[in-house]
């Protein structure tokens, strides 16, 4: 039984929705078992300030919610996630564009390392609506980002 909120350290290895659910809201038991059939395998990139990426997967609903997101993403992005709608850089280079979700802490602009791998994909969306715009002149994002490979967040 968990008596306190999970720390980075207790979530740094959770990829498992109903692991991560429990901690995160601080049940006292597990959640009902959800059937390998209601879970779908989700890839995400974990985007580091230094330009190193690392391709992960987690086991989620198809709507995965805010709790579940959160205990995962909270403890890689440092707390605080703000989600961002981006172009999915995968397919960006095709007629039709694909958006997808990324993750990034958002109370430490400024005070955490520049993502420029992340900014770049952040600037692309905002690129194709406003092709005239200088790209300097938009947000940076800051320490680690989270790619996900598919909509989460709805």
């Amino acid at each position: 039984m968990i008596h306190r909120r999970p720390t980075p350290a207790d979530m740094a290895d959770v990829y498992d929705f109903r692991r991560a659910s429990a901690l995160a809201e601080n049940w006292e038991k597990e959640p009902s078992p959800m059937e390998d059939k209601d879970l779908i395998e989700t890839k995400y990139t974990v985007i580091q300030p230094d330009g190193t990426t690392r391709d992960e997967v987690v086991k989620w609903p198809q709507k995965p919610g805010y709790k579940a997101m959160a205990a995962l993403i909270d403890p890689l992005v440092g707390g605080n996630l703000e989600r961002v709608n981006v172009l999915d850089p995968n397919r960006r280079d095709k007629s039709e564009f694909t958006y997808t979700d990324m993750f990034v802490n958002d109370r430490h602009q400024g005070k955490l390392p520049a993502n420029a791998k992340a900014t770049e994909i952040y600037r692309a969306n905002w690129l194709k609506a406003n092709p005239k715009d200088k790209p300097d002149s938009l947000e940076m994002i800051y320490g680690t980002a989270i790619l996900f490979h598919r909509r989460v967040w709805f």
